[in-house]
């Protein structure tokens, strides 16, 4: 029962990598040209949210990093889980309604870039991670850890 346990626990923490980097990549690049998000968000047909665009980025990077540091596992997978269930949606609408076809969730890294159904799919496996993570994880970190959270979000802030 216990190596079976370590083996759920392995698969939450592999997960929880996984999608804590492309999380913090995702928000890197977008911050790197919030401009370009900006524009996307308009694309989409959301002006009013246009605002939210550097919050955005902060969240996701934020996310990011509590999956990568194992900071509050539990919440970090359904926030997450719920950011990509929107930003999927959105996409959905936008790809049926306004003739998007770049999701635009790495920014202008055109190397990421993905066909729409990829995308979906991409979206689908990240929740099924994030499921796991959500499900295996052990609970939080050391509470030194939590620290570097606050550390490294106000250093994101500094940055916009």
């Amino acid at each position: 029962m216990k190596k079976e346990q370590n083996h759920k626990t392995q698969l939450a923490r592999i997960s929880r990598i996984a999608v804590g980097g492309l999380l913090l990549l995702s928000s890197f690049t977008k911050a790197g040209d919030l401009e370009a998000f900006i524009n996307l968000l308009l694309q989409y047909g959301f002006p009013a949210v246009v605002w939210a665009a550097p919050v955005i980025t902060i969240m996701e990077a934020a996310a990011g990093i509590c999956l990568l540091l194992n900071i509050y596992p539990k919440q970090a997978s359904l926030f997450s889980a719920g950011m990509i269930a929107v930003f999927s949606l959105a996409f959905l609408y936008g790809y049926l309604f306004r003739d998007v076809t770049d999701c635009g969730c790495f920014g202008k890294a055109d190397w990421l870039k993905l066909p729409p159904r990829a995308t979906f799919v991409r979206n689908i496996v990240l929740l099924l991670l994030l499921f796991v993570s959500w499900r295996f994880s052990n609970g939080a970190a050391p509470a030194v850890r939590k620290k570097y959270v606050v550390a490294l979000g106000m250093l994101l802030l500094a940055s916009f």
